[in-house]
């Protein structure tokens, strides 16, 4: 037997507004934006699905904070997802940095991908004396950690900030 909790908790949901009127289903809300972020996600990546299917979702429910996981652009998770890929990869291009950091600048928005534990990235910018506003996520992939981080909205200067930590705490050695 097998269930579809979705449709369950819908029709949950449809039943208790009968008796009680108008209910506020706060979780499955947020369940139901997470679900529609990641069919967005997918969709976004559709040429790459078959191959990296799991890796997406492994990927995607790794997202932190756990909020971010119904509310971020799906093209910023796309962003980040290419640069994981390639990090695994070590595809060479522009957006190396080194073997162990891959970064993506645009307009408001840094993400970047390092092959290391995410405490110690963490650790290092409080090492540093500073703290920045990220979007995090990290897994462990053919035995080997990755983490990745998204800035967004962020002044140049903080941009730069973060990205000057990254690069002197991963430059070749």
């Amino acid at each position: 037997h097998s269930i579809d909790l979705y449709r369950a908790r819908e029709e949950i949901i449809k039943q208790l507004n009968l008796c009680f009127g108008d209910v506020r289903d706060y979780n499955g809300g947020m369940i139901d934006r997470q679900n529609r972020l990641l069919s967005a996600f997918k969709a976004l990546c559709s040429q790459m699905k078959d191959q990296h299917e799991i890796l997406m979702e492994k990927f995607f429910f790794a997202i932190r904070p756990q909020e971010m996981r119904a509310m971020l652009d799906p093209q910023h998770l796309k962003n980040l997802f290419i640069l994981l890929l390639n990090t695994l990869s070590k595809e060479q291009s522009s957006k190396l940095v080194s073997d162990n950091l891959m970064i993506k600048q645009e307009n408001k928005i840094v993400y970047a991908v390092v092959k290391d534990e995410q405490k110690k990235v963490l650790s290092y910018f409080k090492s540093q004396g500073v703290s920045f506003r990220l979007i995090c996520f990290s897994l462990i992939e053919l035995g080997q950690p990755f983490s990745g981080f998204i800035l967004r909205g962020e002044d140049k200067k903080t941009q730069e900030q973060f990205l000057t930590l990254l690069k002197g705490n991963f430059k070749e050695k």
